[in-house]
Parts: structure tokens; sequence; C-alpha cells
């Protein structure tokens, strides 16, 4: 669902009542509800949205629930997206060992977790959508093109016309991206503390994963990933609201 700013909690409330509606979910169901978002605008308009439709415990990630027992090795820890943190936080607790999560969102992002758990930051690029956008509006004569390989099939990367020649150059630039980001990122753990001479698992999540997975070596996608993320999150905020 995209975030709209200046809907009231109201507004949501109804948007959210008619999801639960079509997974036949009743509200009497659910006991708890985590808010993540990289738009702290709408953490209050949501915060009221669920108070005033499921009438249980609400808690936002960045308020009530922290990062407490993920360390955070970034110049400024209080700057880290919300989302980058929790699919870090997830991939761990799939799979406790250094690695590198790959998500391709609005924007596509390298994120690197160590040994121990900690967040060791990573790098941010333009996402698809974000890349065939900047083509049309950057240009003169290029045309604005909507890319759905789910249902065209993956471009040849010699395009015969310009639609064609554009998918060609966003999907295999995107798959040597994505390539030599994650050699880049190996290769600059020159002591071996974070990856210790292994080859690091790549966990992908986001729309697009399963599109380039066959592609990168070692490319495990999750596409729940963020949520399982919040799932911990809310089971460690539960836990200790217990004691």
């Amino acid at each position: 669902m995209q975030s709209i700013v200046d809907r009231t909690a109201e507004e949501y409330a109804a948007i959210f009542q008619s999801c639960l509606d079509r997974a036949q979910i009743d509200r009497s169901d659910i006991h708890g509800m985590i808010i993540a978002s990289v738009v702290p605008t709408l953490n209050t308009t949501l915060r009221q949205m669920g108070e005033q439709l499921l009438k249980c415990p609400v808690a936002v990630v960045g308020e009530e629930v922290t990062f407490a027992t993920m360390p955070i090795r970034i110049t400024r820890p209080e700057d880290a997206g919300v989302d980058r943190l929790i699919n870090a936080k997830a991939a761990y607790q799939r799979n406790p060992q250094a690695q590198i999560i790959i998500d391709f969102g609005t924007a596509t992002t390298f994120d690197v977790v160590a040994q121990d758990g900690g967040y060791e930051g990573g790098a941010i690029a333009p996402g698809i959508g974000l890349s065939f956008k900047a083509l049309h509006t950057g240009t003169a004569k290029l045309p604005q093109i909507a890319f759905d390989p789910y249902r065209f099939g993956i471009p040849d990367p010699v395009g015969k016309n310009t639609a064609d020649a554009m998918k060609a150059g966003i999907f295999w630039g995107y798959v040597g991206l994505i390539k030599g980001m994650t050699e880049a990122i190996v290769n600059s753990d020159t002591d071996n503390t974070l990856f210790a001479h292994t080859s690091p698992p790549i966990v992908g999540t986001g729309g697009l994963a399963d599109l380039f997975a066959p592609y990168i070596t070692n490319l495990e996608t999750v596409p729940d990933l963020t949520i399982q993320g919040l799932i911990a999150l809310w089971q460690e905020y539960a836990d200790a609201a217990s004691r």
C-alpha cells in the first residue's frame, strides 16, 4: 500500500479493514500491532488507526521497539533505515552468520550483517522503477515504459528498438550491479574480520528478488524477510513487557 501522509487514521482504518476482510481475518484475533515506517510523519496516524480499529497494544519501531540486542556499527546509528535494520535482524535470526542482504524495493539496498549479528552498514542504489523514470524524465526522446518481466520475459541483451534497449540496459545493468556490489563488499573485508575467508550467503528480498536469483550465485530469496523481522521484534517487545 502506498504511503500517503495526508490520509487520516479513519481512512487508513477503512483500508486496513478491507484487507482483513479479504484475508478473512477477524479483528478479535489480533492482539497486538507493530508499526515500522520509513515515513516518520505516518507513525502517529498509524498508531491512532491501530488503537481505534484494533483496540490492542501498538508499538512503533524506533519508539517503544528498539534494536538494543543488535549492535549497529555505523557512524550515525539513528539515521539507519528501520527497514534495513529489520531485514538484518530477520536474516541473522534465520541463519546466524555473517551475510549480505539485498532488498529490491524503491531503492536497491545492500546490507552487511557480521558474524555476531551486528549491522555493519551497506550501500544504496536506485531501484529499477526509479531508473526507468530517470531515463524518461532526464532525456528528450526516451519513452516512459512499464517493465514487467514476469509477463513478457527477460529482455534480450541486444534490444532491437528503443523500449527493448531500455529494458535490456536496466535489467542486465542491474545484474552487473548486484554482482559487482556483492564482490566489492566481500573484497572490502581485507582483514577477514567479517566473512572469515568464506563466501557469505546472500539473502534477497523485495518484489524483484526472485527475478534476479537465477543470475546471482548464492542468492536465496526470502520474500517475507521484513515480516519475519517484525515478528521477532514484536516477540522481544512483548516478552520484555510481560516481565
